[in-house]
């Protein structure tokens, strides 16, 4: 018997980039053992790949790699992030349930790879953990009720709950921002940036510290905490985009409004989509990240 598994990468929606589905290996630091499918996602950065057998090792490990082709569909250009991951489970193709990839999988994919995986079991604690994790330090006191892998982002194209939707993009848009503003602040790449990000939360918490590393990139993991905690999350502009309800077309969306994009992104993509209680609050209340000590 063989599945099939469908989803989407999304930090705004990546139409046409390119995927690798790899079985998941313990002897790979990376986790990458062979691919068992590769493809495109579609103009709303979907994806449906059929014919899969269950994962030896209990898992697949799922990449979306941006080429010249692919672009952010929120922004209309190319992504401020050249790749996504995410990990799938044998139950979730069982159960037909969706699986998705953004910048907080993302993390928790890199943690998970810096911890010396040596089995199945190891990999499903280190999923929960390294998840708590990401959920806690940058989950802005929003995601307490959203799945990081199956709990959609979009409104478009499924009936999830819209509360969750809207926590988990603006989270998720949130530390793309903060990364964003790094790469900025540092002009350095979002990529390194990121990286930085995950060698901070290695010990379970963002608070500038880390341990084993060369003095330069222990010093700059302190100089972006400092940065970013003195940061208003809800006031940060999110990336290359603007606000679908000012009259003023260069009016940049800030992270705490991003209700307005996901009415606007529905409604374009999916106009029988019921979001009508999403008129009701136009803001959403972001916690700071903790001050430095």
């Amino acid at each position: 018997m063989t599945y099939s598994l469908s989803g989407a990468a999304v930090k705004g929606p990546l139409s046409f980039a390119n995927y690798r589905i790899h079985e998941v290996s313990f002897e790979a630091a990376d986790l990458k053992g062979d691919i068992v499918a590769r493809g495109e996602t579609t103009e709303l950065g979907k994806f449906t790949e059929g014919g899969l057998d269950l994962p030896g090792n209990g898992y697949y490990l799922i990449e979306f790699l941006a080429s010249d082709a692919t672009v952010d569909l929120t922004t209309g250009m190319a992504p401020i992030l050249p790749g996504l991951s995410t990990i799938v489970e044998s139950e979730a193709l069982e159960k037909s349930k969706d699986i998705f990839a953004t910048p907080l999988t993302t993390i928790v994919v890199d943690l998970i790879r810096r911890g010396n995986i040596e089995d199945k079991q190891g990999l499903t604690d280190a999923l929960i953990s390294q998840s708590l994790i990401v959920k806690s330090q940058l989950g802005f006191e929003l995601l307490d009720k959203v799945d990081l892998f199956h709990t959609p982002p979009v409104a478009f194209g499924n009936e999830a709950d819209l509360d969750d939707i809207l926590s988990y993009r603006t989270a998720s848009e949130a530390t793309a921002s903060l990364v964003w503003a790094l790469k900025n602040e540092t002009d350095i790449s979002t990529s390194t940036v990121l990286e930085l990000l995950v060698s901070d939360l290695t010990d379970g918490a963002l608070d500038g510290l880390a341990e084993g590393l060369d003095t330069n990139t222990t010093q700059a993991i302190q100089d972006n905490y400092d940065f970013l905690s003195r940061l208003n999350v809800g006031e940060l502009p999110v990336p290359n985009t603007f606000d679908p309800e000012s009259s003023d077309a260069e009016t940049p969306l800030k992270v705490g409004g991003l209700v307005k994009l996901l009415i606007h992104e529905t409604r374009q993509y999916d106009s029988s989509r019921e979001i009508s209680a999403w008129g009701i609050n136009q803001n959403t209340p972001l916690s700071k990240l903790s001050e430095p000590t």
